[in-house]
């Protein structure tokens, strides 16, 4: 079914639609700016724009002021974002109004019992809009004690869904006036929240990468192994210490470049990285792989990587992050069990054993 304002609910209840909508200029006027398609799609790019500019750390940040600028551009009262865990809800950010009571610090683990119409409805996807928080049908009984508690007159609320789960939700609160929502609101809270679950998915990807890298570091501290990235948009590689190090690669000189470190490769190593590389990219997979790199000394040495491929919330690769070990060690020691064995079989071969006669 078509998701977007409650069909169901409108063909229940057709009197509390039916006169909400003739009150319509009573309610309170709706702002030009959200009457005006260019408007919001400025208003929308500008988001887009603040959370691409912003780090990791600022992600609160970031929500705080796309709350500020949605809520002051759509002339409402209240902005908000809930996050949704199992069967509780937790407001996470707000933005209020000069004048309008904050109510972050009451809706934090909020069980889902306390508000169950409202719970179903975005658990299912829908925007819930609630042109007249005193009409609500007795169903909403619950909600409407809740909300009328903080003094909500009218309000609107769109899910955040990622990967087909609802996570969370965006509403916009009128508590000094009622107010009607049009499809352009719904338009825009929409457009805002599908910004706002990319965000995270992207916060979460650096937290992952952060925590991944740290976990690494200290493995880097007990073992010969050295730790790598590389952007595949950009080819912007980046070397550990330890596996500058073993590369031999001077950190003062490292221009951090795929093509740099490549050409520390063994040059019949060169091409068969590279197949396996594009293959995993391909098959969105990690994979491993041993190649020879050759040392300012003309030393040769034996590498051994594990790699995973990393990707964006589209499922698109969007950077390799690998472990290098040097086994050089291990390799000439199997090399020289396998010296001495054979030495050994020979001389088994040659020496024959005799009685003291001979035979």
């Amino acid at each position: 079914r078509a998701r977007g304002f409650r069909p169901g609910w409108d063909r229940r209840y057709p009197r509390c639609v039916a006169d909400t909508r003739k009150d319509r200029t009573a309610a309170g006027s709706v702002p030009e700016a959200l009457l005006d398609a260019n408007s919001r799609a400025q208003l929308v790019a500008r988001i887009a724009g603040l959370f691409m500019s912003l780090g990791p750390e600022a992600f609160d940040q970031g929500i705080h002021e796309a709350l500020q600028a949605i809520g002051e551009f759509s002339g409402v009262d209240r902005s908000y974002a809930f996050r949704i865990e199992g069967e509780t809800l937790s407001n996470t950010h707000e933005w209020c109004a000069p004048g309008i009571v904050p109510e972050i610090e009451n809706l934090q683990d909020l069980p889902a019992s306390a508000v169950p119409w409202f719970f179903e409805c975005i658990c299912r996807g829908e925007v819930v809009h609630v042109p007249r928080v005193s009409e609500l049908p007795p169903e909403a009984a619950a909600e409407k004690t809740e909300w009328q508690r903080q003094g909500i007159q009218s309000l609107i609320c769109v899910p955040l869904e990622s990967a087909g789960d609802v996570i969370g939700f965006l509403g916009l609160d009128a508590v000094a006036s009622e107010r009607v929502w049009s499809e352009r609101a719904v338009e825009l809270l929409r457009s805002v929240g599908g910004i706002v679950v990319g965000a995270l998915s992207h916060q979460r990807m650096q937290q992952d990468l952060l925590d991944s890298r740290m976990q690494l570091d200290q493995a880097e501290g007990s073992a010969e192994m050295g730790l790598w990235t590389w952007d595949v948009g950009t080819s912007y590689v980046t070397l550990s210490e330890n596996a500058l190090r073993i590369y031999d690669i001077a950190p003062e000189t490292f221009e951090d470049t795929l093509e740099e470190v490549l050409s520390v490769f063994h040059p019949d190593d060169v091409e068969p990285s590279r197949v396996a590389t594009e293959e995993a990219l391909r098959e969105r997979r990690s994979y491993e792989l041993s190649y020879r790199i050759v040392r300012a000394s003309g030393e040769t040495r034996l590498i051994r990587c594990h790699a995973q491929t990393i990707l964006d919330e589209t499922g698109e690769p969007t950077r390799v992050v690998g472990l290098i070990r040097d086994v050089t060690a291990g390799r000439l020691a199997e090399e020289a069990q396998k010296r001495l064995t054979t030495a050994i079989e020979q001389v088994a071969d040659a020496v024959m054993v005799t009685d003291a006669e001979g035979v």
